[in-house]
């Protein structure tokens, strides 16, 4: 909900301190891997019982997870890698948090309790995953009554109130799991938009054939299609141009460079044979040359 509806204002207020924030000697991803530590001290301080300290863990975590985006943009080291570690971070972060519930339920509370973290962590790797696969088709899955920004504020509302928390506990599982319903259907529809776009830019390419299904997650891939579109327009205009043909072209080329590899063949052989001539000319000469002198006749009375 915060994430769809006032991303805007929050950016507004957070884009000032994260160039504040910039002129530390501190990087973003330090910053997100400072909000995991945060984040298991958390963990441990809940476990253990001390409630103020996991209230002052707990915002902490989250301000590391809300400035390290901002503060990437204001030193302009915006990267793949960083919002890589960032959704890492995240995943991390609700494990070490709900675990840190379950462990103090466990201590403090009932056992069996222990199994409503457990299952509102199950349920918001779902929400996640569903995010992360509509990202892959290019489909948008913001929004949800409980995104990861409310269920950080119900947490800390469950710890200030820890005389509700197991009502807390609850709210968030409900709400969670209906975030993940509402986030599916939306990404079914939009898939089903999706499938609706490829068959019909496949029957007029004619090329259902490339359309490939991957075999693990039967995933569309549009990339031959592109291609092969791209190849056929650039087909159909060279020939509404009147030039020649790829296969002429094809052609032309394996001629021309035949005819260069004879060309060149030929004057090789022809500089060999005037070179073998000009040899046996100059053996030739030599040889009657010396015959002249050791045959030569004696003029007569010479002898006597």
């Amino acid at each position: 909900m915060f994430d769809g509806r006032m991303r805007g204002r929050v950016d507004r207020v957070t884009q000032p301190v994260g160039r504040s924030l910039a002129t530390l000697p501190l990087s973003p991803n330090q910053l997100t891997v400072l909000g995991m530590v945060f984040s298991a001290g958390t963990c441990v301080s809940l476990g253990t019982g001390h409630l103020s300290l996991s209230i002052l863990g707990l915002a902490l975590a989250g301000l590391c997870d809300l400035l390290d985006g901002p503060m990437a943009k204001a030193k302009g080291c915006s990267s793949v890698r960083g919002a890589l570690l960032d959704s890492v971070a995240d995943r991390v972060s609700d494990a070490l948090l709900l675990g840190g519930f379950g462990w103090y339920l466990i201590s403090f509370s009932s056992p069996h309790l222990a199994l409503l973290p457990v299952a509102t962590l199950g349920v918001t790797m779902i929400v996640s995953y569903e995010r992360a696969k509509a990202e892959i088709y290019s489909i948008s899955a913001k929004g949800g009554l409980m995104e990861r920004a409310e269920r950080i504020i119900a947490l800390g509302l469950a710890v200030i109130f820890s005389a509700f928390m197991i009502e807390i506990l609850w709210v968030v599982l409900v709400l969670t799991t209906f975030t993940a319903i509402s986030r599916f259907i939306k990404i079914w529809n939009g898939a089903k938009e999706k499938d609706l776009q490829l068959a019909s830019l496949a029957s007029a390419l004619g090329t259902e054939g490339l359309i490939d299904r991957d075999q693990s997650n039967q995933v569309l891939t549009v990339n031959r299609i592109s291609q092969r579109e791209s190849s056929i327009s650039a087909w159909r205009q060279r020939h509404a141009q009147g030039g020649p043909s790829r296969w002429r072209s094809r052609r032309s080329g394996d001629l021309t460079r035949t005819r260069s590899r004879r060309v060149r063949a030929r004057t090789m052989e022809a500089r060999h044979t005037r070179r073998e001539t000009t040899y046996l000319r100059g053996l030739t000469y030599g040889r009657d040359h010396r015959s002249t002198k050791v045959f030569k006749a004696p003029r007569s009375g010479q002898d006597r």
